[in-house]
């Protein structure tokens, strides 16, 4: 409410250019606050719901991070055979397109129900090398 106010009233000023002119004078030509501010705002607002949407819908990542040490750990780990794998090994654009394409052998995700992927996968995206929280499975 209160930022559609502000905008309407910057939209308000913009229609007395004599006033616009005495404040550009007054900040020594630099422009108001508000015609930064808002617009900044703005596409901060639009890409956090650009990044939300990338994520897995209905995951748990609190879940999937103990789905993940419980069956997947076991072989991505060092020494073993599917090799080290953390959710650092990849972004979370990467992560979206492993689990979109399916690209783990089948085998592997045969006992996992679609709903463990998805907490899996939310708990791998959270937490990619891309990702405001990057962290290991340690």
């Amino acid at each position: 409410m209160k930022l559609t106010l502000m905008l309407v009233f910057s939209c308000w000023n913009e229609r007395d250019p004599d006033r616009n002119a005495s404040k550009k004078q007054a900040n020594g030509g630099i422009p108001d606050m508000k015609k930064l501010v808002a617009p900044a705002l703005f596409l901060t607002l639009a890409a956090f719901i650009a990044t939300s949407a990338l994520a897995a819908d209905g995951g748990n990542p609190r879940k999937g991070k103990h789905l993940f040490k419980k069956t997947c750990k076991a072989c991505h780990s060092t020494d073993s055979a599917g090799g080290d794998l953390t959710p650092m090994s990849k972004t979370q654009a990467q992560w979206d397109r492993f689990f979109d394409k399916k690209q783990h052998k089948e085998e592997g995700w045969k006992d996992i129900s679609e709903q463990d992927l998805k907490d899996i996968q939310q708990f791998l995206f959270d937490h990619a090398a891309d990702s405001p929280q990057p962290q290991t499975c340690g």
